[in-house]
């Protein structure tokens, strides 16, 4: 039996991303389509949305945790609320920061927030 039922865990999340999550951020998304006329793969960039977020600096353990994915590139720990549709290799744009996700943070069970470690796009 669960500790709290499903309607109060998504409510929670609810609140605490409305809480959390000020700053505005645009998810883009290169896309890759058919190939066009000469065989080459026809893509673009699609905007996947604009979701709250917050960006803050990650914590050394989690830095020397994920090091091989992200090496000396300056990195940021971005959360949006829970079941945001984010991807790895979606550039980020907040309060004029480009960013591009290096890592998804696997989610606990009563994870309030989804989280990536995202580097900055010089």
């Amino acid at each position: 039996m669960s500790l709290i039922s499903d309607a109060q865990l998504a409510s929670l999340r609810s609140f605490f991303g409305a809480m959390a999550c000020r700053d505005d951020c645009v998810i883009t998304r290169v896309t890759v389509n058919t190939p066009d006329g000469l065989g080459s793969p026809a893509g673009g960039v699609t905007t996947v949305g604009t979701v709250k977020a917050d960006v803050a600096q990650p914590g050394a353990g989690l830095l020397a945790e994920y090091a091989s994915q992200i090496g000396s590139q300056l990195t940021w720990l971005v959360v949006f609320p829970y079941g945001t549709a984010v991807r790895k290799k979606d550039t980020l744009t907040v309060n004029g920061r480009r960013m591009e996700v290096q890592v998804l943070l696997d989610p606990n069970t009563y994870e309030a927030f989804q989280g990536v470690l995202a580097t900055e796009i010089a």
